[in-house]
């Protein structure tokens, strides 16, 4: 899968991932899928019910074309809930039902290689990109 570069606000670019994932509330594990990421954070998809915001959790999960695991701890910031429209959520719609999760441990390295494929995105859109 090749990494799509999206912007959320002016200091965070987010890329695209769709990697596995699972995240570790209270005990138990609730798999989901991280729909995209940057160096502050992921947002995941999961079914209900949602961990609630400010609640810690363990995230595992792979970044595009790396085998190698990510293991963070994170906090729930926002949640998605469920909408009425099947796949969507209330308070993004364009989004599906999850939660943003903001780093709190993440190790040195694996920030490094987020950083790094996020760049890489950001120069593959800018070659790609027509000059107006």
């Amino acid at each position: 899968m090749t990494a799509r570069m999206i912007q959320h606000g002016p200091t965070h670019p987010r890329i695209v991932c769709g990697a596995p994932c699972a995240v570790f509330f209270q005990g138990f594990r609730l798999p989901g899928t991280v729909r995209n990421v940057s160096i502050r954070g992921v947002y995941v998809v999961l079914p209900e019910p949602l961990p609630p915001v400010d609640s810690r959790v363990m995230l595992t999960f792979s970044l595009a074309g790396d085998r190698t695991h990510i293991a963070c701890e994170g906090s729930v910031r926002w949640l998605n809930e469920p909408s009425i429209v099947e796949g969507c959520g209330i308070t993004k719609p364009n989004l599906p039902p999850g939660c943003g999760i903001e780093f709190l441990r993440l190790d040195t390295l694996d920030r490094q290689r987020i950083d790094a494929l996020i760049r890489l995105a950001a120069m593959r859109q800018t070659r790609l990109s027509p000059v107006s």
